[in-house]
């Protein structure tokens, strides 16, 4: 493949990687009490990770290419931001159990 096809991939792989989880679990709040959210933002953390490295892959891969540079960017602030804020999230959720 060359630069500018991996870079629309690393492109297309951050915004859907943000924007597609997103989704899952507005629609698992509409649905309501027939769907378990936890799984629903289990699924979508597992979705997020999963396009952002992707697009983080890519986006190496294709860096000479403008969409490569913009989906490297977008995926290297928003992967380490997303993992810090889950671990938090988990640290205190666990904190709270233990004690």
């Amino acid at each position: 493949m060359g630069n500018a096809t991996l870079g629309n991939v690393s492109l297309l792989a951050s915004i859907l990687g943000s924007v597609l989880p997103m989704g899952l679990v507005s629609l698992s709040l509409l649905i309501g009490p027939t769907f378990y959210p936890q799984e629903a933002h289990v699924l979508s953390f597992i979705l997020f990770v999963i396009f952002e490295i992707v697009a983080f892959g890519c986006g190496i891969a294709a860096r000479g290419a403008t969409s490569g540079k913009v989906g490297l960017a977008i995926s290297a602030v928003l992967l380490p931001l997303v993992l810090a804020a889950v671990c938090a999230a988990l640290y205190w959720e666990f904190k709270a159990t233990w004690h």
